[in-house]
């Protein structure tokens, strides 16, 4: 056994193609690895000194500014790891420059027009859904940062296509060290109730910044680079174009990641979304796998499908679908496990949340056995389908989260997540076997995506 996966790391390593993924996807890994301790560090604290409400309420506007950006970026921070690759490849660092300019000018614009609508909207917001008064204040702050975080967005995104992994891997850690720090420094030295808000909003912003600053330094503006004579360059309209059906799927994926936390707020008291933020935070902490190989995983896709290499393609699709499913399956054992235990390090409320973590975890093995079905699409032209299948899904999600929190509160939040997510993922997974001729996720033995390679 260990023999055979010593030939399997070997052959994937001397894969070029995938080689390079491994490789940069083992400094992401290492990255996620020192982010998930810090993120959960920071939920301690916060859990073990401000109480599960305070918990509540970060996610709560966590949610709010997540969603708020999806409205200002409007899909691009997921079409720029598409349009990228392939301008590097035509028109060099000229073309990227271009892209990410027009970027940035319709983020500008649609990121004053959504802050003016939030600045609004957040009286009605506070005393129509979450009837918490105290949120109100914090929503306004959030709101004027949203311009700034879209912004930080988009810039991230470029340096991800651009697969500079080290860079990128830093900035990530950026934001959760800057807060973790602050946090611990005001508790410790400065206590007071407000503390993780000041603390959250002063991190967020420095963080924001940073990425955006690095962005225009490398890409933004360059004195020796010439307007190429013969160049076919996406205008902002086409940009937007393109762009849209990804922001539906990114509108869809939030609703199912977000939702829960949204209509929980809703529905119960600021404390059971304290304890369910926790919950999420804990299951979803074994996606670190699947987004790690993904963060250089979705531009290979794009340049190896638009340079009509499509049996790299698919080899690359088949080894990471394989190796994400070996190195995830046992933190979900153990997180599925251990779980009711980890839960009470945050204090015994949290406990309570054990069998909504079940919920979660199976939800994430149906996400990991499937693979990076998302990505392969919209790297590949099918946006359009996933978009149909992500907004099918989110639907689902909306109504089974009115169902079900009213009887059974944060399992019936969890539950719904399980379903949605493994509905988008198995509906994903079917599709790209009829259209490309294989199984792109894997499960062993059961499995055919590895029928001609040696198996384990």
């Amino acid at each position: 056994m260990i023999t055979k996966f010593k030939i399997f790391f070997i052959e994937m390593l001397e894969d070029k193609n995938f080689g390079i993924i491994l490789k940069g996807g083992m400094v992401s890994f290492i990255a996620k690895v020192v982010a998930v301790p810090i993120s959960l560090l920071t939920s301690f604290v916060l859990a073990k000194y401000y109480g599960a409400e305070t918990v509540g309420d970060l996610a709560l506007i966590t949610s709010f500014l997540t969603i708020s950006t999806l409205f200002v970026t409007i899909g691009l921070d997921s079409s720029l790891l598409r349009f990228i690759p392939e301008q590097l490849s035509k028109h060099g660092f000229f073309g990227v420059r271009v892209i990410f300019l027009n970027a940035v000018k319709i983020v500008i614009l649609t990121g004053f027009l959504v802050t003016f609508i939030c600045l609004y909207g957040v009286s009605l917001l506070v005393t129509q859904l979450f009837k918490n008064i105290n949120l109100e204040q914090w929503l306004y702050v959030a709101t004027f940062l949203i311009v700034i975080v879209s912004l930080s967005n988009i810039s991230t995104a470029v340096i991800r296509s651009m697969q500079k992994v080290v860079l990128l891997s830093f900035l990530q850690l950026f934001q959760p060290f800057l807060w973790l720090t602050f946090l611990v420094v005001i508790t410790r030295w400065f206590y007071s109730a407000d503390g993780p808000y000041y603390t959250y909003f002063l991190s967020l912003t420095i963080a924001a910044v940073a990425p955006t600053v690095v962005a225009f330094k490398l890409f933004g503006y360059k004195k020796n680079l010439k307007k190429q004579a013969n160049y076919v360059m996406y205008s902002p309209s086409e940009m937007v174009g393109v762009s849209w059906p990804m922001f539906l799927i990114g509108g869809m994926g939030l609703v199912i990641s977000q939702t829960d936390i949204l209509m929980l707020g809703a529905m119960t008291k600021a404390e059971e979304v304290g304890v369910y933020s926790i919950v999420m935070k804990l299951g979803m902490s074994v996606n670190f796998i699947l987004i790690s190989i993904n963060t250089v995983l979705a531009p290979k896709f794009s340049e190896l499908h638009y340079g009509e290499k499509v049996e790299e393609l698919i080899d690359v699709a088949k080894k990471s679908s394989r190796l994400t499913f070996y190195c995830a399956v046992p933190i979900v054992l153990v997180l599925g496990l251990c779980g009711e235990f980890f839960l009470g390090l945050f204090g015994e409320v949290f406990s309570l949340g054990y069998s909504a973590l079940i919920f979660i975890m199976l939800g994430q093995l149906v996400n990991i056995a499937c693979g990076s079905v998302g990505f392969f699409l919209t790297m590949t032209g099918g946006q359009n389908v996933f978009n149909k299948i992500i907004m099918f899904s989110g639907a689902v999600n909306i109504v089974l989260n009115f169902v079900l929190i009213p009887v059974y509160g944060i399992n019936g939040a969890a539950i719904s997540s399980m379903i949605s997510i493994s509905l988008w993922n198995l509906s994903a997974l079917i599709y790209i076997k009829h259209k490309f001729g294989f199984y792109l996720g894997y499960i062993p033995t059961y499995s055919r995506t590895f029928k001609d390679s040696k198996g384990l």
